[in-house]
C-alpha cells in the first residue's frame, strides 16, 4: 500500500449541497470514473450515496449533520488492470466555528504481483482551494502557488523559521 495524505484549514459554513457538486464535479473529472453513469448497484438516502459499477468501482458520499457540528465525506475506489485499487477519500469536519479537509490516496494492492505506486495529490484539493474553501491557518491561508515574501514581511519569515507561522501545515522556506 502507498499512500497520499494531507489536511487543511478551510472555512467552517461549507454546506452539505456544496461539499456533494464539488465531490461530483471532482469524479466527473476522473477519465476512468464511471461511477455516476453506469452504477449497476445504488443506494440513495438523505445523508447517503452508494454506488457501484460491474467493474467494482465505488462512489459513497456520507454525511452528518447536528446542531454546531458538520461532517461530509467522500469515498472513490477504482480497480485498475494492473491488480490494484485507487482509493480516494475526502472528510470535510466543521466544529465549533473550525474547518478542516482531510484528504487520504491509497494504491491498494489486490493481488500478490500488483506493482503499487504513490498517488498523487488529488485534484479535489486544488479545487476546494481554487473554490474559495481555504481558511487562514495562523498567519498563511493554503494557496495552490507559492507565497513569496518582501521586505514587509519579516515578522511572517522569522514565524516560519521559529515553526510559529501554523497550526496544522508544514511550512517551507527557502531563502
Amino acid at each position: 500500500m502507498s499512500v497520499f495524505a494531507t489536511e487543511l484549514p478551510v472555512t467552517a459554513n461549507l454546506t452539505k449541497a456544496k461539499f456533494a457538486a464539488a465531490a461530483i464535479a471532482w469524479v466527473r473529472g476522473i477519465k476512468n470514473s464511471k461511477s455516476l453513469d453506469n452504477a449497476d448497484a445504488k443506494e440513495l438516502y438523505d445523508d447517503e450515496l452508494w454506488l457501484e459499477t460491474a467493474d467494482g468501482e465505488t462512489l459513497s458520499i456520507k454525511s452528518f449533520e447536528a446542531t454546531g457540528t458538520s461532517v461530509f465525506g467522500v469515498r472513490l475506489e477504482i480497480p485498475d488492470a494492473y491488480g490494484r485499487r485507487w482509493r480516494t477519500e475526502c472528510v470535510y469536519t466543521s466544529k465549533y466555528g473550525r474547518g478542516i479537509l482531510r484528504v487520504r490516496g491509497q494504491c491498494l494492492a489486490t493481488t500478490a504481483t500488483a506493482p503499487v505506486a504513490t498517488p498523487l495529490k488529488p485534484h479535489l484539493v486544488s479545487m476546494a482551494i481554487d473554490d474559495g474553501w481555504a481558511a487562514k491557518d495562523r498567519s498563511i491561508k493554503p494557496t495552490n502557488e507559492p507565497i513569496y515574501l518582501t521586505e514587509d514581511d519579516l515578522d511572517l519569515a522569522a514565524h516560519v523559521i521559529l515553526g510559529k507561522a501554523t497550526t496544522i501545515l508544514p511550512n517551507l522556506y527557502i531563502s
